[in-house]
């Protein structure tokens, strides 16, 4: 696969638009999505794999947006569907996949092919607007493509570890204008919480939407402000504070 970024230079606003084409476009159930082969891939995965509906709309959603690389937040029956999708749809894409449980990280690595990047990251506490959350310890050298994610999936980290509310703060700093993160379990009430704070804290920078009729809750946030060089930085140093207030 060829890293260089080779994408058109668009707006934010252009970028949102057609983000919104794609996600609309993935709601209309089509094309179909086969999934007669989920019940083997479910075997030993986690209690917490995403429902059957918002599998097969990651699915359309792949075919739509058509991504060059994807970063997914915890792995499993999910990674499965992205890595099949690219496949059936000739999709030119590469996967990063970020999981803290060594366990799940070494299933879905031997579930998967070559262009599935599987990085076992720990979760570490880290200041994300003001608030300190769970992150997971990335290593950019380790993800499966270069370029930013055009499709962001954050069904990880678990409750029993802090949950998921840092998560899209990090996710901002791997995208672009026009990326789409989805958020799993969307109407349960942290998930709920992490919502209302994003929408608070990064205002104009995202756009949040609760995609209607999924069983567990699924939401859509296009990112039309992704985190500049310059933030990155600024996390970067807070970071490297935290890390010394905690020695």
């Amino acid at each position: 696969m060829n890293d260089e970024d080779d994408t058109p230079i668009r707006s934010p606003e252009d970028a949102v638009r057609d983000a919104r084409v794609v996600l609309n476009a993935a709601l209309t159930n089509e094309p179909p999505v086969d999934m007669r082969w989920i019940a083997e891939e479910r075997r030993g995965s986690s209690t917490w794999a995403m429902a059957q509906d918002a599998l097969e709309f990651v699915g359309r959603l792949m075919f739509h947006l058509n991504p060059r690389h994807v970063i997914e937040f915890g792995s499993g029956v999910s990674t499965c569907v992205i890595e099949r999708a690219t496949e059936h749809y000739t999709i030119d894409c590469r996967i990063s996949v970020i999981e803290n449980d060594p366990k799940y990280a070494r299933l879905t690595a031997s579930k998967t092919g070559k262009r599935v990047a599987v990085q076992l990251a720990p979760l570490v506490a880290r200041s994300r607007q003001g608030h300190v959350l769970p992150s997971y310890e990335i290593r950019r050298g380790r993800l499966a493509s270069t370029l930013p994610a055009d499709f962001l999936l954050i069904d990880g980290p678990p409750a029993a570890l802090g949950g998921r509310e840092g998560i899209l703060y990090q996710a901002l700093e791997f995208a672009r204008a026009g990326s789409i993160v989805l958020l799993d379990d969307a109407t349960r009430e942290p998930e709920v919480q992490a919502l209302e704070r994003w929408g608070a804290d990064l205002h104009d920078a995202i756009q949040i939407d609760l995609l209607p009729g999924f069983e567990k809750g699924l939401a859509s946030t296009i990112v039309r402000k992704p985190a500049s060089g310059r933030e990155r930085v600024a996390l970067n140093e807070r970071r490297a504070s935290t890390m010394q207030r905690s020695r």
